[in-house]
């Protein structure tokens, strides 16, 4: 299927473990002028806290996957932080299974790659809740309200969904035909820059890898801007490079500049969960 480049770029938007759609909002708020974006929620949450949240993420994909077959055929990404890179991998993957387009670009942010899942021993969602509140309070990952039983079955869910993804061994991924960034926080725990670079394994495009200051959530505060940069600088490379591109490039940028100020008007925001 043919892309038409010149159309407005759709911009999907995929959100942490216990987190939802309107996690992303004030971010997604300062993309260019002309782009659209999704911020998607996935079940359990939100507007569709009436439906069971799912701790399988090929069943989350799949469930998402009907909301995001219309982009096409116009130019279309997709970012993902934490569990949210995870989820965008593995819609761009289904996608391309059902012989469909996919994204010219993929954003993952703070998240190992698929083919590295988390040994046993390591995974969150199999600790008690007190070590798994702790963990989450030494990542930021707590809600700002009070911590209650509904939010921890919640991240718990959300966890295992991503820790183990693959690891009943579903076979080898196959390489997205698109170029890809990723993002990590130089003092994050859960997702170390070099745990980053396997992504780039997962895609035959140009290939960057971005390292900001910061611990897991990195991209929210005073960072929020570099991240938007980095996001339209990334995305535009690839929307005008050549749609055959087979041979990987690879950059890496081992510190953001924070010299850089560009700015964007505000753009269309569609919440694909409040239809």
């Amino acid at each position: 299927m043919n892309v038409d480049r010149s159309a407005p770029m759709h911009l999907v938007w995929f959100h942490h473990a216990g987190g939802h759609g309107h996690s992303y909002r004030a971010m997604a708020a300062s993309l260019p002028a002309g782009w659209r974006v999704r911020l998607i929620e996935y079940p359990g949450r939100g507007a569709l806290a009436h439906l069971p949240a799912l701790d399988n993420l090929s069943e989350l994909a799949a469930c998402l996957l009907p909301q995001l077959e219309p982009l096409a055929p116009g130019p279309f990404a997709f970012f993902g932080h934490s569990m949210g890179a995870m989820v965008a991998h593995e819609v761009a993957r289904q996608m391309v299974a059902r012989q469909g387009p996919a994204p010219l670009w993929l954003g993952a942010s703070g998240h190992r790659a698929p083919q590295h899942i988390r040994p046993e021993g390591e995974r969150l969602h199999q600790l008690p809740d007190a070590l798994l509140i702790e963990r989450l309070r030494r990542v930021g990952a707590l809600p700002a309200q009070a911590i209650t039983a509904d939010y921890l079955h919640l991240m718990r869910t959300d966890l295992r969904a991503c820790e183990t993804h693959h690891a009943a061994g579903s076979g080898p991924i196959e390489a997205l035909p698109c170029a890809l960034s990723t993002f990590a926080g130089d003092a994050d725990p859960l997702a170390r820059p070099q745990d980053m670079l396997p992504w780039s394994r997962q895609v035959s495009g140009t290939v960057r890898h971005h390292v900001l200051p910061g611990g897991h959530f990195f991209l929210a505060g005073v960072r929020r801007r570099q991240v938007i940069d980095l996001i339209v600088q990334d995305i535009e490379h690839a929307r005008l490079a050549p749609p055959d591109i087979h041979s990987q490039r690879t950059h890496h940028a081992t510190r953001t500049s924070s010299s850089h100020h560009t700015r964007f008007s505000h753009r269309h925001l569609e919440d694909v969960d409040r239809r």
